[in-house]
């Protein structure tokens, strides 16, 4: 890559990163308003250890500094975001920790990671600290506080349940509203998410199975965390298609029972399809989004393998194993960790 192209680029992700920590802030005012300051510590300890992972990681690892673009600030205020209201400390701190070093750092830059960081942050609490974030334990609520809730219509205001950043869909429309008029945030992924889960769930409604519909996770995972820059598909249908799977996966995460790590798995699935989807789902030689038989046939295959990855996740889930094949992960960090120069 030219050093014009890298200015370039580097300009683009600094610009984008900053935009994306101011459409933020309504998020981090609502969580202040309702919980008062234990979720912003929450959010500024994993947003400091974030960057201090970076820093230290630059030192003692490349032996060089890092030059800042605020990428790893973001992961850290989105994995803040995306915990439960009271988490303790240390679990943030934990979890933002992963999330830089394992599913940013180790790929050495931000642009050449394969997994979302988030993710990987939180299923690593999810997995070696069950307990901390089960349903119903203290990390999602404080006899102390009372916090507001709605029913009906009003829960868009306000919903007095799931994670920090999912507890007011009007405050994430605001946060979006914001990225899409400086044009940091595309339709495509999050719509292709809203109406695969939407449809499942009226579908899922319809048969007698009951789907944990968090509508403000819902909206929090597609305008923030499906829609990053690297770990994100980069062309119209390879976003929709992106956004459609991951949904269809997570309903039928929830219709085999699996709940907080319905999104995370389905997340990492898709990852793992981010270049074919590129490579298939893409405008063809001159310019024009438009899909022939040939990309159609080979959308249904991936489509298909999607599926079965998502029934081989469902196998591993309900047998315990997803948890060395997290380890397994962990370590290939750590050789591509110790490869970096």
């Amino acid at each position: 890559m030219r050093l014009n192209e890298k200015r370039a680029l580097k300009e683009k992700i600094t610009t984008t990163m900053i935009d994306t920590l101011i459409a933020t802030i309504p998020l981090i005012v609502v969580a202040f308003v309702v919980y008062g300051i234990f979720p912003i510590l929450i959010i500024l300890t994993s947003t400091v250890l974030a960057v201090l992972t970076e820093y230290i990681f630059g030192k003692f690892i490349l032996k060089k500094d890092i030059e800042t673009d605020f990428s790893t600030a973001v992961v850290g205020v989105l994995v803040g975001l995306s915990l439960a209201p009271f988490t303790p400390i240390y679990i943030a701190g934990l979890a933002s920790i992963i999330s830089v070093l394992f599913g940013q750092l180790c790929f050495g830059s931000v642009e050449k990671k394969i997994v979302n960081p988030i993710v990987i942050g939180k299923l690593a609490i999810l997995l070696f600290f069950p307990s901390v974030l089960a349903t119903g334990s203290a990390a999602w609520s404080n006899p102390d506080i009372v916090a507001p809730g709605f029913e009906g219509v009003g829960s868009i205001l306000l919903a007095n349940t799931g994670m920090i950043g999912g507890y007011s869909v009007i405050a994430i429309v605001v946060g979006s509203i914001y990225l899409m008029l400086r044009g940091r945030l595309s339709w495509e992924v999050p719509t292709g998410l809203f109406i695969s889960i939407f449809v499942g769930y009226f579908v899922a409604a319809f048969m007698g199975i009951e789907i944990p519909l968090e509508l403000g996770e819902i909206v929090f995972l597609g305008v923030f965390i499906l829609t990053d820059l690297y770990s994100s598909p980069k062309y119209l249908f390879g976003k929709l298609f992106y956004g459609i799977m991951i949904g269809a996966s997570m309903i039928l995460f929830w219709k085999h029972g699996i709940q907080q790590e319905a999104p995370l798995y389905a997340i990492l699935i898709l990852n793992i399809f981010i270049r074919p989807i590129n490579s298939v789902l893409k405008p063809n030689v001159y310019g024009d989004d438009k899909l022939g038989f040939a990309e159609i046939t080979q959308g249904l295959g991936m489509a298909i393998a999607v599926i079965v990855l998502v029934f081989a996740f469902i196998f591993l889930h309900q047998f315990g194993l997803i948890l060395y094949l997290f380890i397994i992960y962990l370590f290939f960090g750590i050789w591509k960790i110790s490869t970096l120069k």
